[in-house]
């Protein structure tokens, strides 16, 4: 298979250090991008002035895009699945990007069906849920997960795979063209009145399903017991009228029977009799298990609690996919009218919000995240300080980063990626894909032919000495290594959709409300130990609508953290996107969503002496960039209120802000 790639020049061996280069072209067959990719080790590089956007791929002329992470995925597919694999169009992306595939979908309007055909982690699965948004409207999106990790993996263990099937599973419908259907209609003259009949009014029914949630900590579970309490005995809650004892089916995950639930039931002065356990010790349960309906028939309960709803809903559920939780709880809510029987799930918050946020993963496991990821960055430095001992060049060059990130945007991001709490496992492609866009290293060689003087010196037949000296060419070799730190806090903008990001915002804004967890962290110090002070704008300035009205609704977000992109309260805010969006929402002046530069072309340069309170306030060089690199409002008095980190109020006299003072300027209010 990948003797057709060679023939077109798609695919060679570079002559230096022999890696193998996938070469991307556009529709006109231009190399818009090359990849090298070691034949031993795991060293990869894209090739300098690589547009990702014209990765390695094949275009066919069939309806069906085939979408790989990289291009030995797409090559060992295609080696499974040659038959009439020249039909169809396949395409690499250089990881999970979505900027391949969008270029490809609009150069190649014959597509109809797109195959995302990533890898088996959770990585993959995330990528591919957040692709298939990308897509445009009007193209079906399916899934197609590798019986291995990736399909490199698939293609090295074919030899085992007996029966031929390397798809672990087909996930049909990412994604689907609308259609026009017809709506059914329910008349409410025709639906029979009912009766609710209540276990505690107005609270929990029976013959429903009621689900009590909140944060760990908050009381459910004991919540939960002394209800199961009353109802063996007859007892009562507040507000709760007395009824006849009955049998409560008690379900936990959390906690042992014997050391916890009995004990806690006893204090309570439970009917223990009447208290029944489904055991699971040969088989787990689900909230679709079968076993429910059975045992709240034959005990005649009329209460189930299942402690807590995450543990129940089976390990290949996703809990954030609508499609694959409502059918389970559909099926509870018809054993629950069925039988009468009043079910109440424990559920707890994953999500962070407002001053509650925490991070809800084991200790064990967020430190073994960070260790990991420091692990990676050692063996990244190693790497380059054995640079020249390793190769064989003439001569190097480095324009190297500092290798360094903070831990709490590490965790911050990996519990905004992972709804709250994960594990060391859950998480290995993620640190991964981490490492990998917030380092990028760039290895080019550059070969010089230069001279070295030679001298010869021979006898002829006649005894005479003769002395030649000549100049000879040789190659000699330039190798410049680049390392750029991205900064990983600029990394979620790019990963995350925009509910991932509010959390990611949230846990930061309070560091998941662990500031033991990393005590050396500068957002220790920043936000916690010495947060931003307080600062009266002077009232004088007030007198002025248009800046009182500004500054009211800059001041709503004190205290927000940084967040490269964020442009609005859920995702907070960097600092052309604070400023952008106070500007807007103030009802002074639309802006939409401008970065630095743009708010600075749109304002009237002003002088420093004739600077106001309202006027914006520009800075270069505060981080790699061209032009303008920062913003913030003018309040007067030397003071400006920016998205620093978090945002607050800051002197602009200081050395720093001094050195990198660009202009004032006024919008247009």
């Amino acid at each position: 298979m990948s003797g057709f790639f060679f023939s077109t020049g798609d695919i060679y061996e570079e002559a230096t250090h022999h890696n193998a280069v996938f070469v991307g072209r556009d529709e006109d067959g231009v190399p818009r991008y090359a990849h090298q990719r070691g034949t031993a080790g795991s060293f990869r590089l894209d090739v300098k002035g690589s547009d990702k956007a014209f990765n390695f791929c094949y275009r066919g002329e069939g309806e069906r895009l085939f979408v790989f992470e990289a291009p030995i995925d797409l090559l060992s597919f295609l080696c499974l699945f040659k038959k009439e694999w020249q039909k169809q169009s396949y395409l690499a992306l250089g990881g999970v990007g979505e900027k391949a595939l969008l270029r490809f979908l609009s150069d190649r309007p014959n597509i109809k069906t797109v195959y995302l055909c990533l890898d088996s982690d959770q990585a993959g699965s995330g990528a591919c849920s957040r692709l298939a948004e990308f897509v445009p409207e009007g193209l079906t999106v399916h899934r197609l997960v590798p019986l291995y990790k990736d399909w490199n993996e698939v293609l090295q263990h074919r030899a085992e795979i007996a029966d031929g099937k390397y798809i672990r599973e087909a996930i049909y419908g990412l994604k689907e063209p609308p259609q026009e259907e017809t709506v059914e209609i329910i008349r409410m003259s025709e639906v029979d009145t009912q009766t609710v009949e209540w276990l505690w009014e107005p609270y929990i029914p029976f013959g429903k399903v009621t689900i009590v949630q909140g944060n760990p900590g908050e009381g459910k579970t004991t919540f939960a017991l002394r209800l199961a309490a009353a109802c063996t005995t007859g007892g009562t809650l507040p507000r709760m009228k007395s009824l006849p004892p009955f049998q409560v089916i008690y379900q936990t995950a959390e906690d042992g029977l014997g050391d916890t639930i009995k004990p806690r039931l006893m204090e309570a002065e439970a009917d223990l009799d009447r208290v029944l356990v489904i055991d699971e010790a040969k088989r787990e349960l689900t909230l679709s298990d079968e076993r429910i309906e059975k045992a709240i028939t034959q005990n005649g309960a009329r209460l189930i609690i299942l402690d807590p709803i995450q543990a129940y809903m089976g390990e290949k559920t996703d809990m954030n996919r609508a499609n694959e939780v409502r059918p389970m709880f559909r099926r509870l809510a018809d054993v629950a009218e069925r039988t009468g029987c009043a079910v109440i799930l424990i559920g707890h918050l994953n999500k962070a919000a407002g001053g509650q946020s925490a991070y809800l993963s084991e200790d064990d496991a967020m430190l073994a995240a960070e260790t990991q990821y420091c692990q990676m960055e050692q063996e990244l430095q190693r790497y380059l300080d054995t640079y020249e001992s390793t190769h064989d060049y003439d001569e190097y060059h480095f324009d190297l980063d500092d290798i360094e990130h903070d831990p709490y945007v590490l965790i911050s991001i990996l519990s905004a990626l992972h709804e709250g709490e994960f594990t060391l496992d859950e998480v290995q492609g993620t640190l991964q894909m981490l490492f990998e866009k917030q380092y990028i290293l760039t290895e080019e060689v550059i070969v010089e032919t230069r001279y070295r003087t030679e001298t010869d010196i021979w006898t002829d037949a006649d005894g005479n000495t003769h002395t030649e000296t000549y100049r000879v060419p040789y190659d000699y070799y330039i190798c410049n290594v680049k390392l750029e730190n991205f900064n990983l806090s600029h990394v979620p903008v790019y990963i995350m959709s925009q509910e991932q990001l509010s959390m990611y915002a949230t846990y930061m804004s309070v560091l998941g409300n662990r500031e033991d967890l990393f005590g050396d962290s500068p957002y220790v110090d920043k936000y916690i130990t010495n947060p931003p002070a307080d600062y009266d704008v002077n009232p004088e300035y007030l007198n002025d609508e248009k800046f009182a009205a500004l500054i009211t609704e800059a001041e709503k977000y004190l205290g927000y953290p940084y967040v490269w992109g964020g442009s609005n309260p859920d995702t907070s805010f960097d600092c052309s996107g604070f400023v952008s969006y106070v500007l807007t929402n103030s009802g002074l002046v639309n802006t939409g969503r401008l970065g630095a530069q743009g708010l600075y072309n749109v304002c009237t340069p002003v002088s420093k002496a004739n600077a106001q309170p309202g006027d914006l306030i520009f800075f270069v060089g505060t981080y790699d960039t061209p032009g303008v690199s920062h913003v913030g409002i003018y309040v007067g008095d030397g003071v400006m209120i920016h998205c620093g980190d978090p945002i607050q109020y800051t002197s602009i006299n200081s050395s720093y802000w001094q050195q990198h003072f660009y202009a004032f300027g006024r919008p247009a209010y």
